[in-house]
């Protein structure tokens, strides 16, 4: 028996990220799956699509010399990320001109 997840992003919250022109991180958000809020979250926009990125560590460089990232959050229901790669692209539609990538230095404000 499948159990239906309300996952969702709160416009409110979407902040468009200033960065260097051609970035593909798009905006910062807050996203809530279930009774569980994930703050820091990115939106990005990939090959397929805009997709929520959630909170990662530091940069580190493996035995390999590979830089990696140790994740935070993993969501293996593919039904739950599909819905929150849905809401990242509601976000920004709702964002419109608001999500386009600013030239200059990245932004000193806070995202939240």
């Amino acid at each position: 028996m499948a159990t239906e997840i309300d996952v969702s992003i709160d416009p409110a919250r979407v902040r468009p990220y200033k960065g260097k022109e051609g970035s593909k991180l798009k905006a910062f958000c807050n996203v809530t799956i279930g009774p569980v809020t994930i703050n820091n979250c990115r939106i990005v926009d990939g090959m397929h699509g805009p997709f929520v990125g959630f909170p990662e560590g530091e940069a580190y460089t493996d035995k390999n010399g590979d830089e990696k990232r140790q994740r935070y959050i993993w969501i293996e229901d593919k039904a739950v990320m599909d819905a929150c790669n849905e809401e990242a692209e509601r976000a920004l539609a709702a964002l419109g001109d608001h999500g386009a990538v600013a030239t200059g230095a990245p932004s000193d404000d806070i995202p939240f």
